[in-house]
């Protein structure tokens, strides 16, 4: 009762910033969704600071060349929810998953395939680390999921 107070607060501290996108395979349109048998595609930007991004001359400008800097990726891990044996099912880089590119200069197209045929239909989600010069790493988040097939109902 001496007029103080406590409380209390979280913060977050990294070494860089991982933007991940979920992308079509030019890496210009948002697409989240795939067949078993594509493969499944994400915008990777290393960052040294976060930034919200704002217009100019009618574009979206988030970060310029100055922003990125170049990493490597140290692991990439999926889960996925499985209906038969009612466990996640985990899917690693290299064992399970191939990836395009394990470098990543500032800003990279990744290509993520299954090993074993076609991914099996589900809910994809998980995380990839990089890892930065000075041996430091921040993680980026990755979310998709897979299709047999797909409809589309419209009326006139």
């Amino acid at each position: 009762m001496n007029g103080t107070d406590t409380g209390y607060a979280w913060f977050n501290a990294i070494a860089f910033y991982v933007d991940t996108q979920p992308t079509d395979y030019n890496g210009t349109a948002y697409k989240y969704s795939i067949r078993g048998s594509q493969p499944m595609y994400f915008n990777v930007s290393s960052i040294k600071n976060y930034k919200s991004g704002y217009y100019y001359n009618g574009s979206f400008v988030k970060y310029n060349s100055s922003d990125y800097i170049n990493t490597t990726l140290s692991t990439l891990t999926l889960r996925s929810w499985d209906e038969v044996t009612r466990t996640n099912v985990e899917y690693s880089y290299p064992n399970n998953i191939n990836v395009s590119t394990t470098t990543i200069n500032g800003n990279s197209l990744l290509n993520i395939t299954y090993l074993n045929g076609s991914w099996p239909s589900g809910w994809y989600w998980g995380e990839l680390t990089l890892k930065n010069v000075d041996n430091e790493t921040s993680t980026g988040w990755l979310g998709f999921s897979v299709r047999p097939f797909r409809v589309q109902i419209s009326s006139n």
